[in-house]
């Protein structure tokens, strides 16, 4: 049957207009979340195959973190509560599955680690910034912030000019600054993140430390946060360990585990090794800890691997591979890097900007926060969104 010209338009427009419809269902009406606000950008956070309830219970023999309250003395920053401090009650602190691949949530549910090295946080930048760069980490699926308590240089002043330990001794930390630590680990509670920690990087403070003063540092720090839910640990940092700094990193492990029997631990070493080469056989170590820095390409894969294959079984996690915007790597090369730990039998993606985990800013040439959606990053971004959707613990 020939169609006459006017049928032919309005044909056109039934098309145009079913096309329109599509459109909406498929992409628009998703994005409405509870409540009628639309989500215009950002994966969501929730975990695949998991849906995340309020709750206000915590765990037993815990005592439940104040949501919006600051420390004594502190002035009040705006925080958007996005999850509530419910959710991390509910989810964290993350345990070891059953078969020691990956970690589980509270509720015994896979969870897929999206990490951050935000290694200055406590540190480096005020709590306006704290807030920004956690709102911003939040809305692109970012689940887990990599830090030092401790400033990378002896002595610095935090943001709110108090100094970690009085008179640079490990063994007198300074109360009024590590209220501000707390502060910035309940921002995370609010927004469903957990906040992996060491009390002071080895590389920076190999000379202040001792076997007794780690001992008593990591008492601080277990006693201080056993009752944080939104936490892990790790210990050492950027190094190779002496016997020397094998002994303090052990005993300041010890000392956190007096205290904390609930959060899990690792060592952090420096690139192109992980922790289970230094402590493989002791008790506390839980998960293990990698580093390979460099764009080489294989090495992701062969130091994931590898470790993998090691007994006793243990979650590997690619904490450090190649930077953004650091050493000419491409967005290419920290894709590849990151999703090659991943698939290669790592528990979780994760990333790191040369200029962010500094938080560099003027006196440095750089603005962190235009850094904060690097082409590599929202990469990554996507990538967790995808991987989560379907059953990743499958892979390792």
């Amino acid at each position: 049957m020939k169609m006459s010209k006017k049928g032919l338009i309005y044909l056109i427009i039934a098309v145009l207009a079913a096309a329109l419809i599509f459109a909406a269902v498929k992409f628009v009406i998703p994005m409405v979340t509870d409540g009628g606000e639309t989500k215009a950008s950002g994966p969501s956070t929730t975990q695949s195959g998991t849906t995340t309830q309020p709750s206000t219970s915590t765990q037993p023999g815990t005592t439940t973190q104040p949501s919006t309250s600051t420390q004594p003395g502190t002035t009040t920053s705006p925080v958007i509560t996005t999850s509530g401090p419910s959710q991390a009650s509910s989810v964290f602190p993350l345990r070891v599955s059953d078969n020691k691949r990956f970690f589980i949530d509270q509720n015994g549910d896979p969870y897929l680690i999206f990490a951050d090295t935000g290694w200055m946080l406590f540190s480096y930048i005020s709590k306006d910034d704290a807030v920004f760069y956690l709102d911003q980490r939040h809305d692109n699926g970012v689940n887990t912030i990599l830090c030092y308590a401790a400033p990378f240089k002896v002595g610095t002043p935090d943001a709110e000019g108090e100094i970690a330990f009085i008179g640079n001794d490990l063994s007198k930390p300074n109360d009024a600054y590590f209220d501000h630590v707390d502060y910035i680990i309940q921002l995370a509670a609010q927004r469903g993140m957990q906040v992996i920690i060491c009390p002071a990087e080895m590389d920076s403070y190999n000379s202040y430390y001792t076997t007794e003063n780690a001992r008593e540092l990591g008492r601080y720090f277990g006693s201080r946060y056993k009752d944080h839910k939104n936490i892990m640990w790790f210990v050492g940092g950027d190094v190779h360990p002496t016997e020397r700094q094998k002994i303090i990193s052990d005993s300041l492990a010890l000392g956190i585990r007096e205290y904390d029997t609930s959060h899990l631990i690792s060592f952090h070493p420096a690139g192109g090794a992980s922790s289970s080469d230094f402590f493989n056989g002791y008790s506390w170590l839980d998960y293990n800890m990698i580093q390979v820095y460099t764009a080489d390409s294989p090495k992701s894969y062969t130091s994931v691997s590898s470790d993998y294959a090691k007994s006793p079984v243990r979650p590997e996690l690619l904490i450090e591979p190649c930077y953004e915007d650091n050493a000419g790597n491409t967005p290419y090369q920290v894709r590849r890097s990151i999703s090659w730990g991943f698939t290669s039998g790592g528990s979780g993606l994760c990333y790191g900007n040369w200029v962010i985990y500094r938080y560099r800013g003027e006196s440095e040439g750089y603005d962190w926060k235009s850094h904060l959606d690097g082409p590599a990053f929202m990469s990554v971004s996507y990538m967790y969104e995808c991987f989560k959707e379907y059953d990743w613990s499958r892979l390792v």
